[in-house]
């Protein structure tokens, strides 16, 4: 598709997927990778992305099982609790969850967005994630 670059200006943006479909626990408790990393998308990208995550997940302990986004390239921010998707509940409970988040202040040029996971105690189970960007 095409996006605003400047007065004038349009440029060409390219929308990206990928998908981690295996099974994976950690039980670290500050955002980390899972075995098989991912998934991870990077795009040319203006000051502004729609980045949506979903996962399963649940929590074999009595902890929180939580599913979030790095931004490193052009941008660079830590995952947070505050833009993804997370478990909270009784042990061996399953949610599927998506998360949207409309990015508005990344550095123009090519981002790379990366999926990371933590609990609050206990081992996270983590299934079918995803993650998708469209940059403007």
């Amino acid at each position: 598709h095409f996006a605003v670059s400047g007065t004038n200006e349009i440029a060409e943006r390219i929308s990206a997927s990928d998908a981690v479909l295996i099974s994976e626990t950690t039980d670290s408790t500050t955002y980390d990778d899972l075995t098989t990393n991912g998934p991870t998308v990077s795009v040319q990208t203006g000051a502004f992305a729609l980045v949506i995550v979903h996962g399963s997940m649940e929590n074999f302990g009595a902890g929180s099982a939580r599913m979030s986004y790095e931004i490193s390239g052009a941008t660079s921010d830590a995952p947070a609790d505050n833009r993804g998707v997370g478990f909270f509940g009784a042990a061996s409970g399953n949610i599927n969850a998506s998360d949207v988040s409309l990015w508005t202040a990344l550095n123009p040029g090519t981002n790379t967005f990366t999926a990371k996971y933590r609990v609050s105690s206990g081992t996270g189970n983590f299934r079918s994630r995803r993650i998708i960007v469209m940059p403007f």
